[in-house]
């Protein structure tokens, strides 16, 4: 193969697609698959501002769609019960999971299985959204059926459960289909949506230096304040400009800052009120920051404190519910005071209480369902609870039986 058409079709490949490649394994399935000439032709043809229509076959020539199910359990395991509970979120909408580079689908049905089985005591409503360059792969993900292959370790406690298997394949089962979708997208290019966690891993290998730090910087865009990014073992950085590393048992994450572009964007614009003039009075200024301090800290709901490490706190027994009529004001006190004490009962009892009476019985088992995971962590605490003269007697029901 000469030089000329070597670099030159690598620099074609990484500006089409910010992949990488040397003159070795990878070069050579090229060349035998597609020819010295058509690999010129392609350059020649992009060059005067045509598309070659079948970029797919050089990808799928490449092969870079080497995945399995469960992949690096210790660190998803390590994501799910130490990583996600730090990561800020509104109740009342759908925790948010993008599988960035996902190849044919194994991780996406992975990151829905482990949160269908609430590993690390989680319970919320979810989605999973996978991102892949190769068409080819998105449609063969969508499809949810897979050689045993892809299964080549042991599998986590009710895993097998989503995975049906007949003789020669695994099939994905239906009941998670609501929970994922997948688009053909660029990640390194191309705008996405914005999300609580985003897993990347074994994909910054195909890249070079530069076109590393455009896939960090546009992955980190995409996180919402307070989420995560998650890269493969192999990846490790030792830090990424604008979000803070996470380590548990030599393993790193990264997260986004809480104070989020709402906050960041009164320091980067003018603060104007409701008539549009600039505020020129400090104290004004500070009071506006402030509001929306409070605003934010009202509307995010955080799953930090639920381990072992912060004290129990119940709610006062005594006091009242909140009044049903002010149902959108007494939601906001309620989300507050669990933003405050994460593990007030009183409080998960009394959201699931409003909601049903308001017609929203999906959002009243759901608060039901986090009051369960507090007592499944901790046996003793209704005991705990009973001797403090903390417990109410209609929360026994209410923890024993769906509502």
């Amino acid at each position: 193969m000469r030089n000329d058409v070597f670099d030159s079709f690598q620099s074609l490949l990484l500006e089409k697609t910010g992949i990488l490649i040397q003159p070795d394994e990878k070069w050579k399935l090229l060349s035998h698959a597609l020819g010295e000439e058509k690999l010129k032709e392609i350059v020649e043809l992009e060059k005067t501002g045509k598309v070659y229509s079948d970029w797919e076959l050089v990808l799928k020539t490449l092969n870079i769609s080497e995945t399995y199910f469960f992949r690096d359990p210790n660190q998803l395991l390590v994501l799910f019960q130490k990583m996600i509970p730090k990561i800020p979120r509104n109740l009342e909408e759908p925790f948010q999971i993008c599988s960035a580079g996902c190849s044919k689908g194994e991780e996406v049905y992975t990151l829905a299985i482990l949160c269908k089985l609430q590993v690390g005591g989680l319970f919320f409503d979810f989605s999973v959204t996978g991102y892949d360059l190769q068409a080819e792969s998105i449609e063969f993900a969508k499809r949810g059926i897979y050689s045993k292959y892809s299964v080549r370790n042991e599998l986590f406690s009710g895993f097998n459960d989503y995975l049906h298997k007949t003789d020669d394949h695994i099939l994905i089962s239906p009941s998670l289909v609501p929970y994922v979708k997948f688009e053909k997208k660029n990640i390194l290019m191309e705008s996405m949506n914005t999300f609580h966690l985003i897993v990347c891993r074994n994909v910054l290998i195909y890249f070079d230096e530069e076109k590393k730090k455009d896939l960090i910087k546009n992955l980190s865009n995409h996180l919402k304040p307070g989420g995560i990014l998650v890269l493969g073992h192999s990846e490790f950085l030792e830090s990424i400009p604008g979000l803070s590393p996470l380590s548990h048992n030599g393993m790193r994450f990264f997260q986004k800052p809480i104070h989020s572009t709402r906050l960041e964007s009164l320091s980067l614009k003018r603060l104007t009120d409701e008539k549009g003039e600039v505020f020129k009075d400090r104290d004004k200024i500070d009071n506006q920051t402030q509001r929306l301090k409070l605003d934010n800290s009202q509307s995010v709901v955080s799953r930090s404190n639920l381990n072992e490490e912060n004290p129990i706190h119940i709610a006062n027994p005594t006091r009242d519910s909140p009044k049903i009529p002010d149902g959108g004001g007494a939601i906001q006190t309620l989300l507050h005071r669990l933003y405050e004490n994460p593990k007030d009962i009183g409080t998960y009892y009394d959201l699931s209480n409003l909601f049903w009476e308001q017609g929203d019985r999906t959002k009243a088992r759901f608060y039901q369902a986090q009051a369960w995971t507090i007592f499944k962590n901790d046996l003793r605490l209704s005991e705990i609870l009973k001797e403090r003269g903390e417990w109410k007697d209609e929360w026994e029901e209410y923890l024993h039986h769906p509502i």
